[in-house]
């Protein structure tokens, strides 16, 4: 009797330290989960002050850093939003909202075009964009003729971003990116934006900038891919013409060779950039002139893109 009363509380007793034991254990990874919890914050805290640091590298760490962290960040880019303290940081958060999808901020970045401070509406037009924010439209409108440049440019790309539903920037945009003296940053992003808001009536004044021996090479490249993205079929008949385009003997043609009859004479870069748009396009027309450059092309890279754009080409 008194051997199985002492097994018992042997018994008993083992239990007990391995209870203890247990305890310790679940408190040690409780304070290595609490220390490394309030490590994270100092760490986000850090980063969060460094997006508003005058010094590029550290903004770009803490910009990169937040953004690694995933949705974990939202909360406290929030926070820095609605205190509003520095506008350099409180702009960078926003954009960096936007960029990551944070569609419950909407409202409060579409709030910030309102702040006077022309950095912060900078970089929440570029979260707005990043979101595709069709209620920003209004918002962003009078954004276009703002005296800061970026500012203007940022509006432009969300207006782009947001497309279709942003078809009443078409006729400033338009304006803007025929003006004669317009800053290149401006008309390219202009040309962008036309074509995802795919405004038929911008094809004239796209199609204008089909002129590699007179305009800036980047502008016509962003035309063609403009009025590819517009779709229309009244686009085929301008890039058609460029194409085929035999420029004067004092442009230097891009590839050896001949100087021939066909498409030769224009930029190797630029008559690529045409076969997609017409690939894009589509249609009897635009297959007719694909067919014809496949045809006719001495450059075994046009004439391959040719023969591959032909293919994705329905009939």
């Amino acid at each position: 009797m008194a051997t199985r009363t002492s097994g018992n509380s042997g018994k008993r007793h083992r239990q007990r330290r391995t209870a203890i034991a247990l305890l310790v254990v679940i408190g040690i990874v409780f304070l290595i989960f609490v220390g490394v919890k309030v490590q994270e914050i100092r760490m986000i805290k850090q980063w969060i002050t460094d997006l508003g640091s005058p010094n590029v590298d550290l903004r770009r760490d803490g910009y990169l850093s937040l953004k690694g962290l995933g949705p974990k960040a939202i909360p406290y880019l929030r926070q820095v939003v609605k205190a509003k303290r520095g506008s350099l940081r409180v702009g960078v958060a926003a954009r960096l909202i936007g960029e990551m999808g944070d569609r419950e901020s909407i409202p409060m970045l579409i709030g910030l075009m309102s702040e006077p401070d022309d950095v912060i509406r900078r970089n929440a037009a570029a979260g707005l964009g990043y979101l595709s924010v069709e209620e920003a439209v209004p918002q962003l409108l009078p954004c276009i003729d703002a005296s800061d440049d970026t500012l203007c440019k940022n509006a432009i790309w969300a207006l782009g971003r947001i497309g279709r539903p942003a078809k009443a920037a078409s006729p400033r945009l338009i304006e803007i990116f025929s003006k004669a003296k317009q800053t290149k940053r401006l008309q390219l992003a202009c040309a962008a934006a036309l074509g995802r808001i795919g405004d038929p009536a911008a094809i004239p004044v796209l199609s204008k900038e089909l002129d590699p021996e007179a305009k800036d090479l980047d502008i016509v490249t962003a035309a063609v891919r403009a009025l590819g993205d517009i779709g229309s079929q009244k686009a085929v008949r301008p890039l058609e013409g460029l194409l085929f385009r035999q420029m004067p003997d004092r442009t230097p043609i891009p590839l050896e060779g001949p100087k021939v009859e066909g498409p030769e004479n224009v930029p190797l870069e630029i008559r690529l950039e045409i076969l997609r748009a017409l690939v894009k396009i589509g249609g009897p027309d635009a297959k007719a002139a694909v067919k014809k450059c496949a045809e006719t092309a001495v450059s075994v890279v046009v004439k391959r893109a040719a023969e591959k754009a032909l293919a994705e080409m329905k009939d």
